[in-house]
C-alpha cells in the first residue's frame, strides 16, 4: 500500500514538474518542425528528378499529405511554446497575487466586484492552460511518429515498387494499398454507424468494429500502432468530459490545414501534378537566368547567364534528370568497357558514350534554327545537379531580340521543350 502512495506521490511530482520538460522540448521541437518545409521542398524536387513522369502523381500524393502533417505540427508546436509561456506567466503572477484585490484595489468596489464576476479564476485558467498545453503536446508528439513512420514507409513502398515494377505485375505491386484503402473505408464507415445509438448495444458489431480497428491500425502503424491507439483512444475515451479539449484541437488542426494551403501556394509542389506546363514550356520560369536564380534549390530547364548576353559565346546549362537514363537505357547502346584501359580511362569513355547517346535526343535551336552543339557532363556550381553543358557561338547573330530552344525527347510521349528568350548585345559591333 505504502508502495502504491510513494508511486502515486512520484507520478504526481512528475506531472506537476513536467512544464519544464515541455517547454524545452517544444522550443527545440517548434525549431525543428520548421526544417521539415525544407525536406518537403527537397522531396519534391528529389522526384521530379528520380521518378518517371508516370509516378509524378504518387509523389505528390505522399508530399501533400506530408506537407499538411508539418504544417499541423508547426501549429500545434507554435501553440503549444505560446500557451505554456502563458501559463508560466500566470503562475508566476498567481505567486504573487493569489486572487483579485478588492481592499487594495485602484477602483471602486462596484467596478472591481463586476470584473471579478466577469473574469474566471487565476487558479482555474492556469489548470485550464495547463491541461490543453499537456493535450496538445502529446497530440503533436504523437503526430510526429506517426508523420515519420509514414514517410519512410511510403518511401520504401516507391522504391520497391519502381524496382519490382519490371518483375512482377503492376495490379500485384498496388494491392497493398489497395488493401490498405478497403479497410481503411470500412473502418469509417463503421465507426460512423457505430455511434448510431441503435447500434452501440449491439455487442455483435461493437466487437467486429474493435477487430476491424485493430487490424487497420496493425497493418497501416506497424509498431506503433498500440501508442498512436492509447492516445487516440484516450481523447475518444474522454470526449464526453473534456469536449472543450477536443474541440480546440481539432481547431488547431483546422489551422494547421490553412497553412499547410499558404505553404502550398509557395512551394513547387504542383510540379509534380502539372509537370507539363514547367517540362514543356513557353513562358519562361526565373530559374533560366543564372543572374536571377541564385535562391533557387533545383532546376527544371536550361539555364544560360542572363536575359541579356554581351558575349559572343553563349553558355547553355542543360539539368539531366535521373529518371532520363532509365528511359534512355533501352534505347541507346550498352557500353562495353575495353580490358586494355585503366579504370579512370574507362570512366571517361563511359562519360562519353552517354554524352553520345543524349546528343541524339537533345536538340538546341536558336530562333528555331538548329545549332550545332557539343554537349559534355558538368555539375552545376549552386544546385550541384548533374547535366550538360554546350557552347553556342552568337558572331553572326544579329543584335536584338532572340529565342533560346531546347527539346529532350526522349520518346515517343516524353517530349520536353523551352524557350529562353534573351536580348543579344555584343560589347563590339
Amino acid at each position: 500500500m505504502e508502495e502504491t502512495t510513494g508511486s502515486r506521490s512520484w507520478l504526481q511530482r512528475l506531472k506537476e514538474e513536467s512544464w519544464e520538460a515541455e517547454l524545452l522540448v517544444s522550443a527545440i521541437a517548434t525549431f525543428a518542425a520548421f526544417q521539415l518545409f525544407q525536406l518537403t521542398d527537397w522531396t519534391i524536387y528529389r522526384a521530379v528528378d528520380i521518378l518517371h513522369p508516370d509516378q509524378y502523381f504518387y509523389a505528390y500524393t505522399i508530399v501533400f499529405m506530408g506537407m499538411i502533417a508539418v504544417s499541423v505540427l508547426v501549429t500545434m508546436f507554435v501553440i503549444h511554446f505560446m500557451l505554456r509561456s502563458y501559463w508560466i506567466g500566470l503562475v508566476g503572477l498567481n505567486s504573487v497575487f493569489p486572487d483579485y484585490g478588492l481592499e487594495d484595489s485602484a477602483y471602486s468596489k462596484l467596478y472591481t466586484n463586476k470584473f471579478r464576476d466577469l473574469l474566471p479564476k487565476l487558479t482555474h485558467t492556469i489548470d485550464q492552460v495547463d491541461e490543453l498545453c499537456s493535450v496538445i503536446f502529446s497530440a503533436a508528439f504523437v503526430s510526429v511518429v506517426v508523420y515519420a513512420y509514414f514517410s519512410v514507409l511510403s518511401a520504401l513502398y516507391l522504391m520497391l515498387f519502381n524496382i519490382l515494377n519490371e518483375l512482377i505485375p503492376t495490379w500485384i505491386l498496388l494491392l497493398p494499398i489497395f488493401t490498405l484503402v478497403v479497410l481503411a473505408g470500412l473502418q469509417g464507415l463503421l465507426t460512423f454507424l457505430s455511434n448510431i445509438q441503435k447500434i452501440k448495444d449491439n455487442d455483435t458489431i461493437q466487437l467486429f468494429l474493435f477487430r476491424i480497428v485493430k487490424l487497420t491500425n496493425m497493418i497501416m502503424l506497424g509498431p506503433i500502432y498500440k501508442s498512436a491507439l492509447q492516445i487516440s483512444m484516450t481523447f475518444g475515451s474522454n470526449f464526453k468530459r473534456k469536449k472543450h479539449i477536443a474541440y480546440m484541437v481539432i481547431g488547431f488542426v483546422f489551422f494547421g490545414c490553412i497553412v499547410a494551403g499558404i505553404k502550398f501556394a509557395k512551394s513547387d509542389l504542383t510540379l509534380l501534378i502539372d509537370s507539363e506546363t514547367y517540362l514543356s514550356q513557353h513562358v519562361h520560369r526565373p530559374d533560366v537566368y543564372r543572374s536571377d536564380n541564385s535562391h533557387f534549390e533545383f532546376l527544371i530547364g536550361p539555364e544560360i547567364s542572363s536575359d541579356v548576353i554581351t558575349d559572343t559565346v553563349l553558355r547553355v546549362f542543360i539539368p539531366r534528370m535521373r529518371h532520363e537514363k532509365a528511359i534512355l537505357k533501352e534505347q541507346c547502346e550498352e557500353f562495353e568497357a575495353p580490358e586494355d584501359k585503366s579504370d579512370r580511362e574507362v570512366s571517361i569513355l563511359r562519360d562519353a558514350h552517354e554524352t553520345s547517346c543524349y546528343q541524339r535526343f537533345y536538340s538546341i535551336l536558336v530562333n528555331d534554327q538548329e545549332v550545332q552543339n557539343e554537349l559534355r557532363y558538368a555539375y552545376h556550381p549552386t544546385t550541384g545537379q548533374l547535366g550538360f553543358v554546350t557552347y553556342i557561338d552568337l558572331s553572326n547573330t544579329e543584335r536584338g531580340n532572340h529565342s533560346l530552344i531546347v527539346i529532350k525527347t526522349l520518346g515517343e510521349e516524353l517530349e520536353y521543350h523551352w524557350s529562353v528568350p534573351f536580348y543579344y548585345s555584343p560589347d563590339q559591333d
